[in-house]
């Protein structure tokens, strides 16, 4: 080969230069016949577990022939059951074929083999939680605790652990170490903050929802979820009126409004004396969920407090409610 030659292929991507210097090894042995009888055979072999380790077969997948797809993935597991990659993909591939069962077998003879791999670890233990399986997990993520306890995603799991198996003391303790660990972790304040209000503990979930919401990092969807939390810690306070802010903050937020939502805040905003708000959210509740009861019992108190005439369903009424904030304003008031 030229120096010409070389010098293009010096310029090809690394896979594709490799995969052309192959076919023109094939090429030439098809010509000239094999003088390495074991060198053709070699090759075809590298080239099928290639394929067969880069992903399912795609007629398989695309046909809905998961067996099939299984089988290929099978085989290369025992042509390169050394490779601890083929061990993962097959397991994943197993798990979002709707195999989880057989996917957390897979991962299973996996960590046993290789018990210091800490995000194999990890991931089992997933597993075994989605699928229901809670005292595997516990085992499961003991391992974690033994390699790294102090590991955000180690407390992470081990908290989630800890709810599953209806240790509330013992998760609320996993998550303040967790937030200690990766303050910046705000998906972790989240849960402590849920965990604590339905434990009861609306004063020390108030400060942490707080800290969310004026996070420089949050996300729409964390600060959507702060702020009902935060409404939701208001409330139980009796704080009607920070409460509706709040929540009127949700019904502002880029995503569709749930029924749910509507019902929250018609509730707060009838409790904190705002009829006029509260008959417009109920109105746009009915029209989200025309036989959602309790915006029925609702829009009855309304009219015991304020007897007017029912609007029909698709009433909507464009004036916001009282208290309502500019996108992106902070909730006002502190617990």
């Amino acid at each position: 080969m030229d120096s010409g030659h070389c010098s293009s292929l010096r310029n090809l991507p690394q896979g594709m230069a490799r995969q052309l210097v192959a076919c023109t090894v094939l090429a030439a042995m098809s010509v000239f016949g094999s003088g390495c009888g074991g060198v053709r055979p070699w090759l075809a072999q590298r080239f099928s577990d290639r394929r067969s380790l880069s992903g399912p077969s795609p007629a398989a997948r695309a046909t809905g022939r998961t067996e099939e797809s299984e089988s290929l993935w099978q085989a290369a597991l025992r042509r390169r059951a050394g490779q601890l990659e083929t061990q993962r993909l097959l397991a994943e591939e197993l798990w979002s074929n709707g195999r989880p069962l057989a996917a957390a077998d897979v991962l299973h003879r996996f960590v046993q083999e290789h018990p210091t791999d800490l995000h194999a670890v990890l991931r089992l233990t997933e597993m075994e939680l989605e699928i229901g399986r809670t005292q595997a997990a516990s085992d499961v993520m003991q391992m974690g605790v033994r390699l790294d306890p102090d590991h955000p995603d180690v407390l992470r799991i081990k908290a989630q652990v800890e709810e599953r198996q209806g240790d509330a003391e013992a998760a609320l303790a996993t998550y303040h170490r967790l937030v200690q660990a990766a303050p910046d972790d705000l998906a972790a304040r989240l849960c402590l903050a849920d965990l604590q209000l339905r434990r009861g503990h609306p004063d020390c979930a108030a400060p942490l929802l707080r800290s969310v919401v004026e996070h420089p990092w949050v996300t729409p969807a964390q600060r959507t979820r702060a702020l009902t939390l935060l409404g939701e810690a208001y409330a139980a306070c009796q704080r009607w009126e920070a409460a509706a802010d709040c929540l009127s903050h949700v019904i502002d937020t880029p995503f569709e409004p749930t029924a749910e939502e509507w019902y929250r805040l018609a509730k707060v905003q009838f409790q904190c004396g705002r009829l006029e708000d509260a008959w417009a959210s109920a109105h746009r509740l009915l029209d989200c969920q025309p036989d959602h009861s309790g915006a029925l019992r609702l829009v009855e108190d309304l009219q015991s407090r304020q007897p007017v005439e029912i609007q029909p369903t698709g009433f909507r009424s464009e004036a916001p409610c009282h208290g309502e904030h500019a996108p992106g304003q902070s909730p006002p008031g502190t617990l």
